[in-house]
């Protein structure tokens, strides 16, 4: 099937099972022993100084020894932050592990991180993620700490030099997501010349039959290098280790800056296509308590299906240094995203032998999966003053900050026509629908905000103290075309169907104490908000009344222990998440309130860092406790919510092998417990346990210096389920993927 024609875009577009506790013990004794080894080494001979790269982004922390982390990452508001320095729970991902993992996406940068969990099909045109226990959709990523500037869809890592990712609510920083996220926030930090040029190719290979090459430009210019420009381009198409499916992605990026002694400016510029055929990736939803067994991770559920996506994006700071203390910055930022094709696949009524119906109605009353379309179109715009200045012995590092954001968004499907019946273990070729797209509904989204900051060091920057207060205000609109026949001229008129407009303060305190220089404590009270809404059910007893911005509370004590090459930090947290429910005041009378409630509770080991010259570990574990602590008339209250594992482990390492200079070797383990799949607690995931495995060589190779990088994703190519972002919803999780690179550096 093909994708609409440009006049028809254009009318669119109006607008073995591991114990992790063991696991644990085990890691943390060996990992200690193996550092010991590595300090008592330096007794009885000189190993090799262990250097820290200088910053690769203006301005932004060093890098950690091991060269797979920063220091530290970008806080929104608070600006960038030592890790040692930070009360929050922080990793910063560097380029360097970028290339060395070979990443396509998100997901692949994050597969070290126990608190990360994809949520969406690894083939799907969205990114959705799991933090903490909580959704994350890929839309509230920020793009150097800005919603609404990375792509709608896929995230182009290729132009991404670092990905940052805070665990845990962060209204405060980062003002309100587009989407509400609560769970965490991911920023994605992009290029920058550095000072010494760059000029790197990469030619690449994917399992089955994929394709592709990348070039990345660097080059400074002016007598004190005050000009910069960084050019990244990639390409990749072919057939994918899925059955019959295959994908073509292009993306390219422009990064300019300019640094003076008391100005910095950079402009960023994207633009980025993907489009996947004869397959989609999908969701999976079963029909009874049975769970059937996982197909073959390679099957494809929709063949004959596509999805075609387009984003172009553009972001512009600057900075003056108006006074020694005093700082002002400017943002602006813009995105424009298109898609058409198959974004809503989902296997419904699953039963215990796979067998399983279209997209929308019951398999007596099946229906051809409709193709959609849709646009979103955001435009963000941020400004505010930074300083320090003194009080006494109290130096106080302050912030005022104003953000706002519109969102222009719509989307559609064709009308439907009699459908298909499948099975997951047997997928049969779909019947597709060339009807035409119904008309569009259309939303306009404006969040705006001011927050105001403090961070206060004490006793020789021993203690420090983080206030902050942020007022967020929300308006929803929804438009509703006039007429559902597109022959009649009133099918490009709309009018106004919802409006929704609230506001919420929401505070946040954070300290951070450092016992010595390289052990801190720290503890903090943060919110993440989530729009409410206006009351539209008429037997409300509130119909009509709006309910504020939700805020979902954090509580969180920790510790990060820095041994100069090697870093453990600690967490222990509870969020509190709200959601609107019917509250029952008689058997028939209710009201329409913000009284339901999920509770997350967890424990948190992040490691990071080099233990000996050649040993390199990252990862950690993470125990979640979640209760559904409050819902309405009590149905599946104390039950544990979808999507929420008691154990996540996520344990890389790599070593560089002594007897042959220039091979690493690497692997990572991911594994998940046991969790349900719906708040009902009667559809049980079984755990599940995936190996990822690596090897790279470095050489000269005519002078110049070669990498080739070989990777073996699930390689063991188990089948498994997974949750989902939805309620009773599941993915399969990806097949094994061999991923082969070679890059030159002239």
């Amino acid at each position: 099937m093909t994708s609409p024609s440009p006049a028809r875009r254009a009318r669119l577009h109006a607008r073995p099972r591991l114990r992790p506790t063991a696991t644990l013990l085990a890691t943390l004794t060996l990992c200690g022993t193996l550092h010991a080894q590595g300090t008592a080494a330096a007794d009885g001979q000189t190993l090799s100084t262990i250097t820290v790269e200088a910053n690769s982004v203006a301005g932004a922390p060093p890098v950690y020894p091991g060269g797979q982390v920063a220091r530290g990452a970008r806080l929104g508001v608070l600006g960038n932050v030592d890790l040692m320095d930070a009360p929050f729970s922080v990793n910063a991902y560097t380029a360097k592990t970028i290339e060395d993992q070979q990443a396509r996406s998100i997901a692949d940068v994050l597969v070290a991180d126990p608190a990360v969990r994809q949520a969406s099909p690894s083939a799907y045109g969205l990114e959705f993620y799991q933090l903490r226990g909580f959704l994350a959709y890929g839309d509230d990523i920020t793009w150097s700490g800005m919603y609404g500037v990375t792509p709608y869809g896929r995230i182009p890592v290729e132009l991404a030099d670092r990905v940052e990712v805070l665990r845990g609510p962060s209204a405060l920083l980062y003002g309100q997501s587009p989407n509400g996220s609560v769970g965490g926030s991911i920023n994605i930090v992009p290029k920058r010349a550095e000072d010494d040029p760059i000029t790197r190719i990469t030619a690449s290979y994917a399992s089955d039959r994929q394709l592709g090459g990348a070039v990345d430009l660097g080059r400074r210019f002016g007598d004190r290098k005050q000009w910069g420009v960084r050019i990244n381009a990639a390409s990749m198409s072919g057939q994918t280790a899925t059955d019959s499916m295959s994908n073509r992605r292009r993306v390219a990026g422009v990064g300019l800056d300019w640094r003076g002694d008391r100005t910095r400016f950079s402009l960023d510029l994207y633009d980025q296509r993907y489009r996947t055929n004869d397959g989609i990736g999908v969701f999976a939803q079963f029909s009874s308590t049975t769970v059937p067994k996982a197909p073959r991770a390679e099957t494809n559920f929709f063949p004959g299906t596509y999805m075609d996506a387009s984003d172009t994006g553009a972001m512009f700071r600057g900075e003056v240094d108006v006074l020694d203390n005093l700082t002002a910055y400017l943002g602006y930022g813009q995105r424009h995203h298109y898609y058409t094709g198959y974004l809503s696949t989902a296997a419904r009524n699953v039963d215990a032998f796979g067998n399983f119906c279209g997209n929308v109605r019951g398999c007596n009353n099946a229906t051809t999966l409709p193709p959609g379309t849709g646009y979103n179109d955001t435009r963000a715009t941020e400004a505010g003053l930074r300083g320090n200045f003194r009080t006494g012995a109290v130096k106080h590092q302050w912030s005022l900050g104003g953000q706002q954001m519109s969102i222009d968004a719509g989307s559609s499907t064709t009308r439907l026509t009699p459908g298909f019946s499948s099975n997951i273990y047997n997928p049969s070729r779909i019947p597709l629908t060339t009807a035409d797209y119904l008309p569009l509904p259309r939303s306009h989204t404006s969040l705006q905000s001011v927050a105001l900051t403090d961070t206060l060091s004490m006793f020789d920057d021993r203690l420090k103290l983080t206030l902050g207060l942020r007022e967020q205000r929300v308006s929803l609109e929804g438009y509703t075309p006039m007429s559902a026949n597109l022959a009649s001229p009133l099918s490009n008129l709309v009018r106004r169907s919802s409006s929704y407009r609230a506001n919420k303060t929401t505070p946040a305190v954070g300290a951070l104490f450092k016992i010595t220089p390289q052990l801190s404590v720290y503890g903090n009270y943060i919110e993440g908000l989530t729009s409410g809404s206006q009351i539209t059910d008429t037997a409300a007893t509130n119909y009509g009344q709006t309910i504020p911005p939700l805020p979902t509370q954090q509580t969180e004590l920790g510790l990060k222990w820095d041994l100069g090459t090697w870093t453990n930090t600690f967490a222990v947290y509870e969020i509190k998440k709200p959601s609107t429910i019917n509250v029952y005041t008689t058997p028939t009378r209710y009201s329409v309130d913000a009284e339901g409630e999920q509770t997350n509770r967890g424990v948190e080991w992040n490691t990071f860092g080099q233990l000996t010259k050649s040993v390199r570990v990252l990862g950690g574990v993470a125990f979640t406790d979640a209760e559904l602590t409050r819902t309405a008339r009590g149905v599946n209250q104390g039950n544990t919510p979808p999507a929420a594992p008691k154990w996540k482990v996520n344990l890389g390492g790599e070593w560089d092998v002594p007897a042959v200079p220039g091979l690493t070797l690497s692997g990572t383990v991911i594994y998940n417990s046991a969790a349900w799949l719906n708040s009902a607690n009667t559809q049980r995931n079984p755990a599940w346990t995936r190996l990822d495995l690596g090897a790279r060589y470095t050489l000269q190779a005519a002078g110049y210096p070669l990498t080739i990088r070989a990777t073996l994703q699930n390689a063991t190519n188990r089948g498994y389920w997974d949750a989902s972002w939805r309620d009773g919803l599941a993915i399969l999780g990806a097949p094994r993927t061999f991923l082969l690179s070679a890059t030159a550096d002239f």
